[in-house]
C-alpha cells in the first residue's frame, strides 16, 4: 500500500513537471512571437529603404533631366545670339 505521503511527493513532483512544461511551451511561444516582430520589422526596414533609393533615384532623374533642359536653353540662346550677330555683320 502506498502512503498518503508518498502519493504527496509524487502529486508536487507531477505538478512541478507541469508547470515546467507549460513554462517551456510559453516561452517557445514568447520567441516565436519575438521573431516574428523581429522579421517584420526587418521586412518594414528593408521596405523603407528601397522606396527611399527608388525616391532619391526620381530625383536624381528629375535633376539631371532639368540641368539637361538648361543645357539645351543656354545653348539655343547662344546660338541665337551668335545667328543675330552673323545677321548684322551681312547688313
Amino acid at each position: 500500500m502506498v502512503s498518503g505521503e508518498v502519493f504527496a511527493v509524487v502529486h508536487q513532483v507531477t505538478d512541478a513537471l507541469l508547470q515546467v512544461t507549460h513554462q517551456n511551451r510559453d516561452d517557445a511561444v514568447a520567441r516565436e512571437r519575438l521573431l516574428q516582430q523581429q522579421q517584420l520589422l526587418q521586412w518594414d526596414f528593408i521596405d523603407k529603404e528601397m522606396k527611399d533609393r527608388e525616391l532619391s533615384w526620381a530625383e536624381k532623374q528629375k535633376l539631371m533631366e532639368k540641368e539637361i533642359k538648361e543645357e539645351q536653353l543656354q545653348f539655343e540662346r547662344e546660338q541665337k545670339a551668335a545667328e543675330a550677330v552673323e545677321r548684322e555683320r551681312q547688313l
